[in-house]
């Protein structure tokens, strides 16, 4: 984008295609907000298309305990920002620059992130390549599918 600032071009067709793909999954971004929340939280990721295969994908849950899903609510999709990483030392680049944080972090607490509180739910390979927002996109509806198991 910043090659072509200020300056009207035609889409790629891979971009063509990835915006309509979002358009189309657009009907499925609803929430009945009279419905029960769920006692789980589920997190997903995926790999996009690289030289070897089509790429993967994860979902693993958690049981929420009493008290986390207000945490969530107050913390989860609010991240931190900060100036430099947390596990890094060291001065500034330019000293004679304002320092602007752009460094994102997690503010949610540590009990949340623990490796033996996860499990996993599914995984898989893509049986074709698309872009990775495809993916990510097909991954969280495969849990809404699962959540209706």
């Amino acid at each position: 984008m910043g090659e072509f600032q200020g300056v009207t071009v035609q889409w790629r067709e891979s971009a063509r295609r990835e915006v309509r793909c979002m358009a189309n999954l657009v009907c499925y971004m609803y929430c009945h907000v009279g419905s029960k929340w769920c006692s789980w939280l589920f997190v997903t990721d995926a790999m996009g298309e690289n030289e070897h295969d089509h790429g993967s994908f994860g979902i693993c849950a958690t049981e929420l305990r009493p008290g986390e899903f207000h945490t969530l609510l107050r913390h989860g999709e609010a991240p931190g920002l900060t100036v430099a990483r947390l596990d890094s030392v060291g001065g500034a680049r330019h000293p004679e620059k304002m320092l602007q944080p752009t460094v994102p972090f997690i503010r949610l607490p540590d009990k949340y992130v623990q490796d033996d509180r996860w499990k996993v739910v599914e995984v898989g390979r893509w049986k074709f390549g698309d872009h990775i927002t495809i993916g990510e996109s097909r991954t969280v509806v495969l849990v809404q599918l699962l959540r209706r198991l």
